[in-house]
């Protein structure tokens, strides 16, 4: 929902005309397609974004399997540029004796 108004018609003309308003509420149309079109363009770059960011974790989980260290803090760091955080932790628990080791 959008709200718009205009103000004050220039040349002291008088009031806005019924005319005015017809053509001021067809520019409003085009202004809210090209509002909804830059929202969905906004919405398909997040996307895109983050689906790449998912490709490159799996890479990254191919490309490090012999060093798991390595493994930890590249994905901990893609964490948090995915999500703009300051910090990223990962908790795995061991099935053996159940003591987590956090990274």
């Amino acid at each position: 929902v959008g709200v718009a108004q205009v103000i004050n018609k220039k040349n002291e003309e008088g009031p806005f005309t019924a005319n005015d308003e017809k053509i001021f509420e067809r520019y409003l149309t085009f202004c809210g397609i090209g509002i909804t079109n830059a929202l969905l363009f906004q919405s398909s770059v997040i996307m895109y974004k983050r689906s790449d960011s998912l490709v490159l974790l799996a890479h990254y989980i191919f490309e490090e399997q012999r060093d798991m260290n390595r493994l930890l803090r590249r994905v901990l760091k893609k964490g948090c540029e995915m999500f703009n955080s300051t910090g990223c932790r990962i908790l795995l628990a061991d099935c053996v004796d159940s003591e987590p080791l956090i990274v």
